[in-house]
């Protein structure tokens, strides 16, 4: 229901983009990921240099990786990060193509970026651990890890990752 009267509400001001972005936030809420795509796609071959577009390419690569198709996901995000090499969410991403691909000393550095820019980024802390745990740094892992339960002492994702490094 709530999708539909989104839709409705999007279809009355269909020249904003924005909307449409948050449609296809709903869409992924709802797991109706080829929905989410297409307005994506579409969101990107409208007007591939605005601000909407750069994030719906950091999403679109996004649900490529879940998909597979790491070559095509690491395109836009290489389109995103050339426009700005900063971006925390096409980092994240790039970070999860390098995981994908078994290059976690890559994923590290993504990761790091982004906690660089922003430490308090739960998510790119919790990636940045699991890249050191790929790469067999351990202690570094269980530090960042602690640093998530700092900020978010409810986080049973980390005490989880904790866990499993311990045992």
């Amino acid at each position: 229901a709530a999708v539909k009267l989104s839709q409705d509400y999007i279809a009355q001001f269909s020249g904003e983009p924005e909307l449409k972005l948050e449609l296809a936030t709903l869409h992924n809420k709802y797991r109706e990921f080829g929905k989410s795509k297409e307005i994506y796609q579409e969101l990107i071959q409208k007007d591939a240099d605005h601000p909407v577009a750069v994030r719906a390419r950091s999403n679109l690569a996004f649900l490529l990786i879940s998909e597979g198709k790491i070559a095509e996901a690491d395109e836009h995000v290489s389109k995103v990060l050339e426009r700005n090499s900063k971006d925390s969410t096409a980092l994240l991403v790039k970070g999860h193509i390098s995981l994908s691909r078994g290059d976690a000393q890559t994923a590290v550095s993504n990761y790091q970026t982004v906690v660089n820019n922003n430490p308090s980024n739960i998510e790119a802390i919790r990636y940045l651990a699991t890249a050191y745990y790929m790469n067999n740094k351990a202690e570094l892992a269980i530090q960042e890890l602690k640093k998530v339960i700092r900020l978010q002492p409810k986080d049973l994702a980390s005490y989880a990752m904790l866990a499993r490094i311990y045992l």
